[in-house]
């Protein structure tokens, strides 16, 4: 049952967002697709010692953003002609529509597969995109990390190699969340799928968001619902309770039909009781009334 979730999640995350046009021979292309993939892993517990580079150049280990809030974890790398431009444009059009901002509510961490970026690419993305999202006071809870050069490896040789440079943070990383991905070295670019994983504070894998485009009400729920009851309102808690349900294959908040007409039986018995208890009370002091007359 786990298998065929994850290859539905998969194939899920590539229809919603599609790999890059790969060149090359048929089974070139084909070795390179099939190695990408978006496995759910829930519940899987995030290395937080591992360490990066962040925008300024800084080293930093991952959980200096966890700790306090859930993290929305974007997978991408800075170079990428197409498909990471749309989950990140995606990403931005969903929090802006969204009430809960990030710093106050969640933390945002976008990290860059490609072990090769520098931090000045890192830099103009972020700069971009917190122009874009129209929310400079953001710029301390949205992060950009790139490799270590420290921790790279080089390509290593023979006709089974991929041909790619390696590093271990990123490797370590994108295999605890079930990002796989494959390098195609004839067109220099990565094969991926598309998504976002939500992480709990403590660095707990809880939700995946598939796809380009992210609603506002899915992050929202997303992050309510990996808060530990953190983050949101009462009314955040009661729409998760009754009212929507997180589906792991499409990585998306449905409305919880059998959830809801559960809560609208309880309240109505609830309101039947009530009813009996008040005309059962009102006809005793009604009967206490004529013995007294």
């Amino acid at each position: 049952m786990k298998h065929l979730i994850r290859s539905a999640c998969a194939l899920v995350a590539l229809t919603l967002g599609a790999a890059p046009v790969l060149a090359g021979d048929p089974e070139h292309v084909a070795r390179i697709r099939e190695s990408v993939a978006f496995d759910q892993k829930l519940g899987a517990e995030l290395d937080l010692s591992l360490r990066f580079l962040d925008e300024e150049g800084r080293s930093v280990e991952l959980g200096d953003y966890f700790g306090k809030k859930p993290v929305l974890v974007t997978p991408v790398y800075f170079g990428c002609p197409q498909l990471c431009t749309q989950v990140l444009n995606g990403l931005v059009d969903g929090l802006k529509e969204m009430s809960l901002e990030p710093g106050r509510d969640f933390e945002i961490v976008t990290f860059s597969i490609n072990p090769l970026e520098k931090p000045e690419l890192a830099r103009e993305k972020k700069a971009a995109y917190l122009e874009l999202l129209g929310k400079p006071e953001a710029a301390s809870a949205w992060h950009f990390l790139c490799a270590d050069p420290a921790q790279n490896t080089a390509p290593a040789e023979g006709e089974s190699s991929d041909r790619a440079w390696h590093n271990s943070s990123v490797d370590a990383l994108t295999s605890k969340v079930g990002f796989r991905y494959g390098y195609d070295y004839e067109i220099e670019q990565y094969a991926h799928a598309a998504g976002v994983v939500v992480a709990t504070p403590e660095g707990t894998v809880s939700k995946y968001l598939y796809g380009i485009r992210f609603l506002p009400r899915d992050l929202r729920l997303s992050i309510v619902d990996s808060s530990n009851g953190k983050v949101g309102t009462i009314a955040d808690q009661l729409f998760l309770w009754i009212c929507y349900h997180y589906d792991p294959l499409s990585g998306k908040y449905s409305f919880a039909v059998v959830n809801t007409v559960r809560a609208l039986s309880v309240l109505t018995v609830l309101a039947l009781i009530a009813y009996m208890v008040i005309n059962l009370r009102r006809e005793r002091a009604a009967a206490r009334l004529q013995a007294g007359g």
